[in-house]
């Protein structure tokens, strides 16, 4: 883990609740400190296990590229899908995680409807990981001249950096990006700043609705996790200069 994920670890919730209650304790001889502190952590913690939340924060993340229409948009140069992890089974061989797994199967999907190349990008980020493009295209036993690995990209800003450099003898090429939908805004916005237009596949992505949308839970937590994790990612981004401002803005057909 890097000391950027570790800071996140506590900055994020649940850890960051939990520090807030275990501050309320520390200084119980200040009640009205004290049951402040508390009174914010409960609050924060029934906020960020609410579905509505966590869907009202992933919502413009993943509407930050426009949904993809052939005939508006004209055909897409490649499919574009960088990884999500990889595990090690503890016999020294390699799976993809399960956000590689729903990532490669969407790009396949779109392949046989818009018969555009993959390129599947993904390289070694923990000790002893062999690249993730790797893996996922091992695991799946994918091979031919429609899928292309990139196997050096650790993070967003560096696939898009390689995916520029694979189109590179393109005019104004077209990606049609394949991620989680809390990914969309952050690697958008990188593919952009390498000059790169891009669309995600069009999905009927529909908030939650009803009564579980009010009901605290984990997967509400979750959401409002993966939400701030890309929220703090894309602010990380700006000030390192992957991106500017102007590359956050979907751009029109």
């Amino acid at each position: 883990m890097s000391p950027n994920d570790l800071l996140l670890e506590f900055l994020l919730p649940p850890t960051s609740i939990l520090f807030l209650l275990l501050l309320g304790i520390v200084v119980w001889r200040w009640r009205i400190l004290s049951r402040g502190l508390f009174l914010l952590g409960t609050l924060a913690l029934l906020l960020s296990s609410l579905p509505v939340v966590g869907a009202a924060l992933l919502q413009p993340l993943g509407a930050a590229a426009p949904a993809y229409l052939p005939a508006v948009h004209g055909p897409a140069a490649a499919i574009l899908v960088p990884t999500g992890g990889s595990f090690s089974d503890g016999s020294g061989r390699w799976w993809p995680s399960g956000s590689s797994i729903a990532r490669f199967a969407e790009a396949r999907r779109q392949q046989e409807l818009h018969g555009a190349p993959i390129i599947l990008s993904g390289g070694s980020v923990a000790a002893g990981e062999p690249p993730q493009a790797e893996t996922v295209a091992a695991a799946y036993g994918a091979d031919g001249p429609d899928l292309r690995l990139e196997t050096t990209a650790r993070n967003s800003a560096e696939t898009a950096r390689a995916a520029a450099s694979m189109l590179a003898g393109e005019a104004a090429p077209l990606v049609l990006l394949v991620t989680s939908p809390s990914h969309v805004a952050r690697m958008a916005s990188a593919l952009r700043h390498r000059d790169l237009r891009v669309v995600i596949p069009a999905a009927d992505r529909r908030p939650s609705s009803g009564l579980y949308a009010l009901i605290p839970s984990y997967s509400g937590l979750k959401m409002t996790r993966a939400a701030l994790y890309e929220y703090a990612g894309i602010a990380h981004y700006l000030a390192a200069g992957h991106i500017d401002f102007d590359d956050l803005a979907s751009q029109s057909p």
